[in-house]
């Protein structure tokens, strides 16, 4: 789903001026179409989890629309407390998307699991939290959150 999740914020970053994405994957060539067409929008954070909540707040709150896009569970978990204290606590309209590297692949280590991530998340206040299964669902979440 990481292509598709790619092409539908290109998509959506078309009509919308305000949509910047934020990195944490340095690595990742899905994000190669966004970057070409929005240069000014796309930001390579490296693995500064936690800092990359904190600008993606403050984005938020200067009326950006910041999506965060890292694996899980560096995204989660990793960043628990700056997510509590900058986008819950200011209730900043940040979109946070997790990759989860071990789907289907068998391959991933345990630090890039998520067994225990989206129970946690769950009970953090002025946060909603999707998983969606496939293409169609992962489209509507989008533009769900985006909206």
């Amino acid at each position: 789903m990481h292509q598709s999740f790619a092409s539908q914020l290109t998509r959506l970053a078309k009509t919308d001026s305000r949509l910047v994405l934020l990195s944490g994957e340095p690595q990742s060539r899905d994000f190669e179409s966004f970057r070409k067409q929005f240069p000014e929008r796309y930001f390579d954070c490296g693995a500064a989890d936690s800092r990359l909540v904190a600008q993606a707040t403050g984005m938020a709150l200067s009326g950006l629309r910041p999506v965060v896009y890292a694996t899980i569970p560096a995204v989660t978990t990793g960043c628990l407390e700056s997510i509590r204290n900058s986008i819950c606590r200011w209730k900043a309209r940040v979109v946070l998307v997790g990759a989860d590297e071990s789907a289907g692949s068998g391959t991933a280590a345990d630090s890039h699991t998520c067994r225990h991530d989206l129970a946690v998340m769950r009970f953090l206040p002025h946060l909603a939290v999707a998983c969606p299964a496939d293409d169609a669902e992962l489209h509507a979440v989008l533009r769900a959150a985006l909206n």
